[in-house]
């Protein structure tokens, strides 16, 4: 009981701390802190010198991978989330759509390199965004409730098996609270009940973590008006 009291207390103080004071750091990778009671939101990023010297001017965005089916709709989130935050940062992007749509066409299975080397000289477009989970667990403590949703986001060539850039990062929200009386307690019950059970806190979540990992990537987008000004 005891130890219940204390998490409850560390949560409702760190959560007060959070609302006061809360930042995003952009750190190297190992370097970042994704605990519930964290007083910053963390984005592990690493790039490499090859980034820069490839001229990306399109990137299709891979399928999802999901380590479970109830984690499937979540991660479809993300990979539609990812693709349009990508097109602010990129010339071209292929989105879930459009991607199945040319895969189909062309009858080509992207998780084989081979395929994703013909995938890229049909359609000229060289760089593959890759979706993976990345941490990011639920907590459920009857009066507090925790959403968290982990991603890692990594650009490569069709070889596949070097990042040119990757980023990761958990976004959370939480709701409820400790009780301090029995209205305390109805309150805190009904709030982190109701937010356990609201599935649009992870399309929101999804957003959340697209766009603050997709931050970190260099502004490689060109405009048809690009060429006028050369």
């Amino acid at each position: 009981m005891m130890t219940y009291t204390t998490t409850l207390l560390t949560i409702t103080a760190s959560s007060l701390l959070l609302s006061a004071c809360l930042t995003t750091q952009y750190v190297s990778y190992g370097k970042g802190d994704n605990s519930a009671v964290s007083l910053n939101r963390t984005v592990e990023v690493e790039i490499t010198d090859d980034f820069y010297r490839d001229n990306i001017d399109c990137v299709t965005v891979l399928p999802a991978s999901s380590d479970s089916k109830e984690n499937l709709a979540k991660q479809l989130a993300v990979e539609d989330a990812v693709a349009r935050h990508l097109q602010m940062k990129v010339t071209e992007v292929i989105d879930r759509r459009d991607r199945n749509a040319l895969t189909r066409q062309l009858a080509l299975d992207l998780s084989q390199e081979k395929d994703r080397e013909r995938y890229a000289n049909i359609t000229k477009c060289r760089y593959f965004a890759l979706i993976q989970p990345w941490g990011g667990d639920d907590n459920y403590l009857v009066f507090w409730t925790r959403k968290a949703l982990g991603v890692e986001v990594a650009i490569t060539g069709t070889m596949g098996d070097v990042a040119l850039w990757k980023a990761r990062h958990v976004a959370d929200r939480s709701n409820g609270g400790l009780p301090l009386s029995p209205v305390g307690a109805v309150m805190s019950l009904f709030e982190a009940s109701s937010f356990a059970a609201d599935d649009d806190i992870s399309l929101s979540l999804a957003d959340d973590v697209a766009r603050r990992i997709v931050a970190t990537l260099p502004d490689m987008r060109q405009t048809r008006f690009s060429a006028l000004l050369h």
